[in-house]
């Protein structure tokens, strides 16, 4: 079982216990030099921050100012006690949104530097929505009459398997589309594969860099994650 699969888990299990514990009045909200801070805040603005850092690590800095301006208007009134406001409401949060997303957008054009990709012809595309399913590939075309394959998956779980990869030639390529879910892709351990071409949106691929090396058929994983989690799983 990968890392992240455990590190979710458990914090999904936290989470549950620690809003049991809130509501049966267990856990009270704690008093500092900042105000009073609520379970509730704590919980939004452990998720927004874990989100700036993963963001920050990524590179892609002009995508934290919408989490900043969500983070502000979660700890508004702390921000106004600490500073002595008069009221708690120090901004308007309509414009609080609007001046986050405008920086986002307008540091995006200056420093993202992203070219546009030519859209993939797909030859063969398989969805799924909201549920949990095993996606099968045959290598018998894929890679020869087929280079091209695309997983699309919303809200839920897929597991893509290949069959027959002792067939497979190499050099074909793997679109991924995913939103908020998670794909596992179980690849042959003979096999080399290449992600980079994967573009994340508060999303995570979790590959072995090193597979990306060798003497075996080439697998190339490219698409788009956002708000979900890629596992290569190497079998």
């Amino acid at each position: 079982m990968k890392a992240w699969k455990i590190i979710v888990g458990v914090l999904l299990i936290a989470v549950a216990a620690l809003l049991i514990l809130e509501a049966v009045g267990v856990i009270n909200p704690l008093t500092g030099i900042v105000g009073e801070i609520s379970f509730w805040q704590a919980v939004g603005g452990i998720s927004l921050g874990a989100g700036i850092v993963a963001l920050l690590s990524w590179g892609q800095f002009w995508q934290i100012f919408v989490l900043l301006g969500f983070l502000f208007m979660i700890f508004e009134r702390n921000v106004a006690y600490v500073c002595g406001a008069a009221g708690d409401d120090i901004i308007n949060n309509w414009l609080v949104f609007g001046c986050s997303l405008l920086l986002s957008v307008g540091f995006a054009f200056i420093f993202s530097g992203r070219k546009k990709k030519k859209k993939a012809v797909v030859i063969n595309k398989s969805g799924n929505k909201m549920g949990v399913t095993s996606m099968y590939i045959d290598c018998t075309e894929f890679g020869t009459v087929e280079t091209e394959r695309c997983i699309q998956n919303k809200l839920g779980a897929v597991e893509v398997h290949f069959e027959n990869p002792e067939s497979y030639v190499g050099g074909a390529t793997l679109w991924v589309e995913d939103l908020l879910g998670a794909i596992e892709i179980r690849v042959p351990k003979s096999w080399r594969v290449d992600c980079e071409g994967v573009d994340l949106s508060l999303g995570v691929i979790d590959w072995d860099k090193i597979g990306k090396n060798g003497e075996g058929p080439l697998l190339i994983i490219k698409g788009n994650v956002k708000l979900g989690a890629v596992d290569v799983e190497r079998v």
